[in-house]
């Protein structure tokens, strides 16, 4: 038998070992069974547990990993990358370019939006100040508003003394208003624009058709179909004798957006064109040509200083303006050798008139523009009474010399 002590082996019926002199149990016996019981116990025991705690230890031993004994330690695969601390870096651009930016063409036979213009803008209108600045006398406010009020409805005026460069006289300087036949002054200005910049020829004509022919204003309307007219022409019978098929060729020349883009570019964000003359379609649709006091007196500003535009153009608009045949508003009253500028409108219960206006040697703007009226009769009369109070606060003033680009015989 084998001692259980030592493992020394001895003859089946020695009752003690030779190797360590302890009693032994003959194996037969049931001693001998309990022992082996317990030494396979044992064994299976210890072999358990090298494999729970032992294996995944030698697991990770191999893996490189530090594993305290007591924990298990889940197995990482091999195949796996294992994270690391540092930001990734990002992949290089693609080498595709940005698709460039394009403008689109205008339509054939259209003209395109007027850029801003080069020249140095002119100032913009300030408001009037709270009472006349001691070098002025106090304009009869009172006196000019009691000229409107028998024309009824309501009134957007504007006077603007050159010499001083003050604005003497302000009521509702920002109402929208219809602008009836003032919108040609703005049409004007857009061509001779287009001509400065080399997109438009002021010597080409345009043939007139009888659907082009409107009533209202204007002497082209008796004209034989088929005339031909250069487009300088049809500018100054826009101004002279506010001639409607006139500017409704014009318009057809040009386009409705040119104006509105260069009346942006000039400074009168509020004038604005969207029908033609006497569509009357388009008004009742809610189409309407509109602008403000306040546009109107910067355009005139604009011609009357000759800033921003060619100096040709300039004395073009003035001769046929001077020569407006329309007198019965702000030239009225006022002595026939007054030098004066103007432009007027008219629609049902509407009468505006707005004009650069010259004594001896002293300048003044004037805009005056009413609506609702109880008729355009009164209107009228109450734009031309209201055109004398100005004159007249004008005429007191001390002259003051005006350069020879501003006069308007210049």
């Amino acid at each position: 038998m084998i001692c259980p002590r030592c493992g020394t082996s001895s003859p089946d019926q020695s009752r003690f070992c030779p190797g360590c002199g302890g009693a032994l149990t003959p194996i037969g016996g049931r001693g001998g069974w309990y022992v082996l019981a317990g030494s396979v116990i044992l064994g299976l025991g210890l072999l358990i547990a090298l494999i729970v705690v032992g294996g995944p230890l030698i697991q990770a031993t191999l893996a490189g990993q530090a594993v305290a004994p007591s924990v298990v330690v889940l197995p990482v695969p091999t195949n796996t990358p294992r994270p690391h601390a540092q930001t990734a870096t990002l992949p290089p651009p693609t080498s595709t370019p940005i698709p460039a930016i394009v403008i689109a063409t205008p339509p054939t036979g259209t003209v395109p939006p007027v850029a801003a213009p080069t020249s140095t803008p002119i100032p913009a209108i300030v408001a009037a100040p709270s009472s006349t600045p001691a070098t002025l006398p106090l304009f009869p406010r009172d006196r000019l508003l009691a000229a409107l009020q028998p024309a009824g409805g309501s009134a957007g005026v504007l006077v603007y003394d050159v010499a001083s460069g003050t604005l003497v006289m302000q009521q509702q300087p920002d109402q929208v208003f219809p602008a009836a036949s003032l919108i040609k002054l703005p049409i004007v200005l857009t061509v001779y624009q287009l001509a400065q910049q080399g997109q438009l020829d002021l010597s080409q004509t345009i043939t007139m058709r009888a659907s082009d022919k409107v009533g209202g204003t204007g002497s082209l309307q008796n004209q034989p179909d088929g005339s031909s007219y250069q487009i300088s022409d049809l500018c100054d019978r826009m101004l002279r004798e506010s001639d409607n098929t006139a500017g409704n060729l014009i318009l057809g020349r040009i386009g409705f957006a040119a104006v509105n883009s260069t009346m942006d570019a000039l400074g009168a964000p509020q004038t604005r064109v969207r029908r033609l003359f006497l569509d009357e379609a388009a008004r009742r649709a809610g189409r309407e040509n509109t602008t403000t006091p306040r546009d109107m007196l910067h355009l005139l500003q604009i011609v009357q200083q000759g800033s921003g535009i060619d100096p040709t153009a300039r004395l073009a608009i003035l001769t046929a303006m001077q020569h407006n045949v329309d007198r019965t508003m702000l030239p009225a009253l006022l002595p026939p050798q007054t030098i004066i500028a103007h432009k007027v409108g008219s629609l049902l219960a509407i009468q505006h008139d707005v004009g650069i206006v010259e004594l001896s040697g002293r300048t003044y703007l004037v805009v005056l523009m009413t609506q609702n009226l109880s008729s355009n009769a009164a209107g009228i009369t109450a734009l031309a009474q209201a055109s004398l109070v100005i004159y007249t606060y004008e005429q007191q003033l001390p002259a003051a010399a005006l350069s020879p680009a501003q006069a308007l015989d210049g």
